[in-house]
């Protein structure tokens, strides 16, 4: 039976190029794929494995991390009650081209531009530029979604889409990239359900001829005592640990209390890093620590 995989959809999204884009690099060009409205219909899909993986953005370079994503993999469905660390595949860095789509050819200027709160945020300033600062937004659920809805707007409404979603929608592609930044890109994990750590064979990925690196990834809670985690830094350091990312997000126990998602540029679950693990997790009331997972890039 073919893998399913989830991704946001509708078809065209982001989401949908990014996916069709890892498929083949992975063996898994035969798999069924699921679009779902939202990354958290996504990651109860994945903790319920209702799919086999799902294809998930975890951060944009211009709008920095999506939470849904963290929660969905080292907090189960949101809550912090959750134990499983679902693993992580692969990780795929996606060059992000927000195209500006109308519904036909017109010489009306643009009033209004829907598109997903992300792809919004990412082409404002350019837009403004373009169209001025009365310029009004509106959000869909995603980008392909937006692109859907023109057929319901006026000639002044554009979205913000992929060439893909114009395609599919017979829609017309005013400019092919409006993004306030030329490298504007997003980080993806497939990320596959908590039965299916199997579901890519490393012969697989060591066939893959564009890995960057392995790293993995760690989710952790420090007692609260001063400088705790400067100490936990320092170990890192210690070890020759390279930090990819930091960032600090609320526990959603009580005001004040955080926990830190952290990226490192190596396997902290290999054998000659327990010593790292235990000097971390001495100071840690959470611990979660994801599988180690190849980079590509297409």
């Amino acid at each position: 039976m073919a893998a399913t995989i989830g991704y946001l959809g509708p078809e065209g999204s982001h989401s949908h190029e990014a996916l069709l884009a890892l498929l083949p690099k992975l063996g898994l060009s035969n798999a069924e794929l699921v679009a779902l409205p939202t990354l958290r219909r996504i990651g109860k899909a994945l903790h319920e494995s209702t799919v086999d993986a799902a294809l998930m953005p975890v951060e944009n370079a211009l709008e920095g991390s999506i939470g849904e994503t963290l929660e969905t993999v080292f907090l189960g469905s949101g809550s912090r009650a959750g134990d499983t660390v679902l693993p992580v595949l692969t990780e795929l860095a996606w060059p992000v081209a927000h195209a500006l789509i109308t519904k036909e050819a017109t010489s009306t200027p643009i009033s209004h531009v829907i598109s997903h709160p992300q792809a919004l945020a990412q082409c404002r300033e350019t837009l403004i530029a373009l169209y001025g600062d009365e310029l009004i937004f509106h959000t869909a659920p995603s980008t392909a979604e937006a692109v859907s809805q023109l057929a319901h707007q006026p000639s002044t409404w554009a979205a913000l889409g992929t060439q893909q979603a114009a395609n599919n929608t017979g829609c017309l592609v005013l400019n092919p990239n409006v993004s306030d930044s030329p490298d504007n890109a997003t980080r993806f994990w497939l990320i596959a359900a908590a039965n299916k750590a199997s579901l890519i064979s490393q012969a697989e990925l060591s066939q893959t001829n564009n890995k960057i690196a392995v790293g993995c990834s760690l989710c952790i809670g420090l007692v609260d005592r001063p400088g705790v985690l400067v100490d936990a830094l320092l170990v890192l350091k210690a070890y020759g640990i390279t930090m990819t990312r930091i960032e600090s997000r609320p526990a959603r126990s009580r005001l004040g209390e955080y926990l830190f998602f952290i990226d490192v540029a190596c396997d902290l679950n290999a054998p000659e890093y327990e010593r790292v693990r235990l000097f971390l997790q001495s100071d840690a009331t959470l611990w979660r620590l994801s599988t180690a997972y190849p980079a590509l890039t297409v």
